[in-house]
């Protein structure tokens, strides 16, 4: 099976700091191949009717979205504070926490996808341009490709009946482009651009109790444990 996820991301005010989402749309790749043309009006509609299109339409692919989301406190989230790990050596606090948040989503992606299948998943990952550092591309990448199999190994099972889970290789790592204005776009350009629709809905989706195929989860815990370790590492 032939897996596509696409990711856009968001920073948004947040009381005492700042709330950094990040939303994936999974899907079969042949089944968004077959039905990306018809997300295409989302973008044009009224605001208030624009998430439950996403879910209707996600719902007939059928395709699935996670939104994460972390509230990192303003002593935080400093946009001139410089991070460092073994393999990434200098990196923004920002896109450091954009990388916990981006990963954690995958993996709740993952979820979605898994236990359908018991057999090999090959993924393919496409995400909103992302101005990070060489090194700290590859990292990311490199984690992908090294744990996904792992990562899909230690998510909850839904149903005791589902097959044991299979190989995950990461096949595709691509940043994507929003595509120029007035321009046709692209199949994989329709899914970055639907995460980004789906990013300005995230305190909608959130509030939700009646979204059919669109998940929600609080990554808040996940980051500040994060750094609690870094803290702890530096005394």
């Amino acid at each position: 099976m032939r897996i596509c996820f696409f990711l856009d991301e968001r920073i948004e005010p947040e009381d005492e700091g700042s709330r950094f989402v990040v939303s994936s749309i999974v899907s079969e790749r042949s089944l968004w191949d077959e039905r990306a043309d018809s997300a295409t009006p989302i973008g044009a509609m009224r605001l208030s009717r624009r998430l439950d299109a996403i879910d209707n339409f996600l719902y007939g692919v059928p395709a699935a979205a996670i939104v994460g989301y972390a509230n990192v406190p303003s002593g935080l989230a400093l946009s001139g504070e410089v991070d460092g790990t073994r393999d990434v050596p200098r990196m923004s606090r920002l896109d450091n926490i954009w990388s916990i948040v981006f990963l954690s989503v995958i993996t709740h992606g993952l979820g979605r996808i898994c236990g359908a299948t018991g057999g090999k998943v090959d993924m393919e990952i496409f995400h909103d341009p992302k101005s990070l550092t060489g090194s700290h591309r590859e990292a990311v990448r490199t984690f992908l490709a090294h744990n996904l199999t792992a990562m899909a190994s230690e998510l909850p099972v839904k149903d005791p009946a589902d097959e044991p889970r299979g190989e995950v290789c990461l096949s595709r790592f691509e940043e994507v482009p929003k595509p120029p204005s007035r321009a046709t776009p692209t199949t994989l350009q329709r899914g970055t651009v639907l995460a980004h629709h789906l990013c300005t809905q995230s305190r909608s989706a959130i509030a939700s109790t009646s979204l059919r195929v669109i998940g929600t989860v609080n990554l808040t815990e996940a980051v500040l444990e994060v750094f609690d370790r870094f803290a702890a590492a530096q005394n």
